[in-house]
């Protein structure tokens, strides 16, 4: 299909088409508003303000990536990630528990709209080879490196 006229988001996603993703960040919403909007979700690292973050340009931790694609699978909502739990003492006293921290992001249709259009990439877009090894309901997105060296996946499925 053609990667220069309208289409709708769903598609666009479902078969990475970048220029889709560029317009919308120049005539639909701003950089600022986008970057501002990474960093709710959870992206700590520097994004460099510039169009190009559509394409996924900035270095960002796989942590921060999962706590951005959990806002949509917890309907809005930023879970904190944290990595230990508890810390006992040698007699099984507790002397650290993690205390879970939430943030309200957007609201619950927005991410069930991504999820849905997730869903497409995974269940017959770029992601769809998947398919053939995990046949549960799930939703992600694929990408590559600048370099086209490395490509990755992130998802989530329903508790």
């Amino acid at each position: 299909g053609s990667t220069g006229g309208a289409m709708p988001i769903r598609s666009a996603l479902q078969w990475s088409y970048n220029l889709c993703a560029i317009n919308a960040i120049l005539e639909v919403t701003s950089i600022r508003d986008v970057i501002a909007l990474a960093k709710r979700m959870g992206i700590k690292s520097n994004i460099v303000s510039a169009p190009a973050i559509a394409l996924g340009t900035a270095d960002v931790s796989p942590i921060e990536m999962t706590s951005a694609f959990g806002v949509f699978a917890n309907d809005g909502v930023r879970a904190v990630p944290y990595g230990i739990l508890r810390v006992e003492d040698r007699n099984g006293k507790v002397i650290y528990r993690a205390k879970p921290q939430f943030e309200f992001v957007f609201e619950p249709k927005i991410a069930q709209m991504m999820t849905i259009c997730l869903q497409a990439v995974v269940n017959g877009g770029t992601a769809a080879s998947i398919r053939s090894f995990f046949g549960y309901p799930a939703a992600g997105k694929t990408g590559t490196t600048q370099s086209y060296a490395d490509a990755w996946f992130v998802g989530y499925t329903p508790l």
